[in-house]
């Protein structure tokens, strides 16, 4: 009894501390360190002092390496498994971001309609992300949704000015590269119409290997200097980072090199050095561009030796000024002359729902073959009907397929259980969690158990978890309180006891499987009492944690409460500090579980960083969280 009462006093003595701590302004010395750093990378002394990582990304820009390299038709991690159709024609894969429906869907048909004609040598393929797909008025709508490996529709609930955003726009050329006819891929939103008909469209497109963008790198006002200084600059060279507008078009050889190849190339992702930026969706794919080296200078090179052309794919209007462009309340020449003729661009935005019907967009886009409105109509109709029956047939097998691997994953991990992982993961996953775009359920290679506690209350997105976890629990309240319930199950449900190492990420965490292998074996050949992967420099509070990439491990005081490891015999140690009804976010755990170990044997782990994906708030006792919980006061 006196052994617990002496632990509540640690624990409140190191917990006002630690309060006093988070409240204070960060050390002025520390700021002006950044500032110098700054202005040595701004004058051109920056590369002595760059990061190995924006060191190798400049000489991967300096010798274009990602571009010299010949483009397979498919790269084998996204490859469908069929091969290439020589009848085939290459295909305009054209990517929806959405919120809950396309107002212009006739329209966007019978443009699509177009490209089938015997005489048009290539065709249109459909790719829609929905912030809410089950709004989705049309069975072709809801056919086109993109979808993961199990068949669950990817949604990262996207709200404007938010990473997720640009998340969902680089899951959209992804899921478009998986199809090896895919040659040219453009952005559009629910607001967009075609201005020209396809033939002219495909014409302009193919004209020549280079994608469209109009990009820049000198900022035009305030705005973009906030938006551009927002790129975390320890990952990516500064001379690389431009702005352009979100619609664009990206060959199929730049768009492998961008989203499949650098990733691959870095091991890790780029879009989290982009999470402070105010719609990154304008910075993340242009300074990508550049990373490759398919953007070389700000203006067009008198010799044509850039890979891109600066030119808009989507004609908008800013003649109104203000912060949004103009909104159309109709199709008129003045449209088309502004936007394709003079501008050479495709699609035009914005266009509110019911400014434009077939009778006013085809007189402008037809394919000289002058169908009525009902002609049209009556096409739409039996190729909704037709598709209709075949895709009911084609989805009703996907599900069948996806439930019997379904049941087979689990079937497979029962038998597993008797030859039981020696490390377990217990993650608290709201509906955006990135253990899933992670792979973290994979089941061929990781030496960790997965347990998953879902706090959400979308029914895809807890189905979904349940497939893919080896134990799942579905409560809400704050993480540690979370961690606690999931700890006082019954062993049958979760026998965390009989594992080695216990690992409690937060669900804002990248960090591959490959990695996460490498962390707890590091971990036992060690023999670590507490641990955590190292971070990379972005979002993070504490300097010291901050990957050194000369080591594969130091030995510290401090463990970060975001994502620590425990040995199990750890873990029993300082149980008492979690099964207390006040322990709801976590403070002063970092510090106090170091102090009941005795400071032996806790480190971070440098070989396997990780990033934190969310950019660091400051502390407010009068916030939502800490008023409801009651924290901090």
């Amino acid at each position: 009894m006196s052994k617990r009462k002496s632990s509540n006093d640690l624990f409140s003595g190191l917990l006002a501390k630690h309060s006093k701590h988070k409240r204070r302004r960060r050390d002025p010395k520390q700021r002006a360190k950044m500032l110098e750093r700054d202005k040595r990378q701004s004058s051109g002394a920056g590369e002595m002092y760059a990061t190995p990582q924006v060191t190798k990304l400049r000489l991967l820009r300096k010798n274009k390496t990602l571009l010299s390299t010949p483009t397979p038709s498919s790269h084998s991690s996204l490859s469908t498994g069929n091969k290439i159709n020589k009848d085939s024609k290459p295909s305009v894969a054209l990517c929806f971001l959405i919120v809950e429906d396309i107002p212009h869907e006739r329209i966007w048909r019978e443009w699509i309609r177009q490209s089938n004609n015997k005489s048009s040598n290539y065709s249109v393929d459909v790719y829609i992300h929905a912030k809410f797909p089950e709004k989705l008025k049309t069975k072709w709508a809801r056919k086109h949704l993109i979808r993961d490996n199990n068949g669950q529709v990817i949604n990262f609930k996207p709200n404007w000015g938010a990473i997720e955003v640009t998340r969902a726009l680089l899951k959209l050329f992804e899921v478009a590269l998986k199809n090896n006819n895919v040659q040219r891929l453009c952005y559009v939103s629910e607001s967009c119409i075609p201005i020209c008909n396809f033939e002219n469209a495909s014409k302009l497109l193919f004209e020549t290997e280079k994608s469209w963008l109009k990009a820049y790198q000198t900022p035009v006002d305030g705005y973009d200097t906030m938006m551009m200084n927002a790129v975390n600059r320890s990952a990516i060279p500064r001379e690389c980072v431009y702005k352009c507008d979100t619609w664009v078009m990206l060959t199929r050889k730049h768009a492998e090199a961008c989203i499949i190849d650098l990733p691959s190339f870095l091991k890790s992702p780029l879009w989290p050095h982009f999470s402070k930026v105010k719609v990154a969706d304008e910075i993340c794919l242009p300074t990508l561009m550049a990373v490759i080296g398919a953007i070389d200078s700000e203006k067009e090179p008198e010799n044509g030796g850039d890979g891109i052309i600066r030119r808009k794919v989507t004609y908008v209007d800013w003649s109104e000024g203000g912060a949004h462009p103009k909104t159309f309340t109709n199709l008129t020449q003045n449209v088309i002359d502004k936007g394709f003729k003079e501008g050479k661009a495709i699609f035009a935005r914005k266009f509110k729902e019911g400014a434009v019907d077939l009778h006013t967009w085809l007189p402008f886009c037809n394919d000289g073959i002058h169908l009525t409105v009902d002609d049209v109509e009556l096409l739409d109709d039996n190729s909704e009907n037709n598709n209709s029956a075949s895709t009911t047939g084609i989805t009703s097998t996907t599900i069948l397929d996806s439930k019997t691997t379904t049941v087979a994953k689990i079937n497979n991990d029962s038998k597993i259980q008797k030859i039981k992982k020696k490390n377990l993961i217990i993650i608290c996953a709201g509906d955006n969690s990135l253990h899933h775009e992670n792979c973290w359920y994979t089941r061929t290679y990781r030496n960790f158990d997965l347990c998953v506690v879902y706090y959400g209350n979308d029914p895809t997105v807890e189905n979904r978890y349940q497939c893919e976890s080896t134990y799942f629990v579905k409560r809400q309240g704050p993480k540690w309180q979370l961690i606690r319930h999931a700890l006082k199950l019954p062993n049958t449900s979760l026998p965390w006891r009989e594992y080695e190492y216990i690992w409690l990420p937060d669900d804002d965490l990248s960090i591959s499987v490959e990695s996460i292998n490498d962390f707890f074996s590091i971990a036992k050949e060690y023999k670590l009492n507490l641990c955590q992967p190292s971070l990379v420099d972005l979002n993070v509070e504490h300097k010291l944690l901050i990957q050194r990439p000369n080591n594969i491990l130091r030995f510290t005081n401090f463990v970060e409460i975001m994502a620590p490891c425990l040995h199990i015999t750890a873990l029993k140690h300082v149980w008492g500090t979690l099964d207390e009804d006040r322990i709801k976010s976590g403070w002063c755990l970092d510090l106090v579980w170091p102090h009941l170990l005795n400071y032996k044997r806790v480190a971070v782990v440098d070989k396997t960083p990780m990033i934190h994906t969310r950019p660091v708030t400051a502390f407010n006792p009068n916030g939502f969280f800490y008023q409801k919980y009651n924290i901090g006061t």
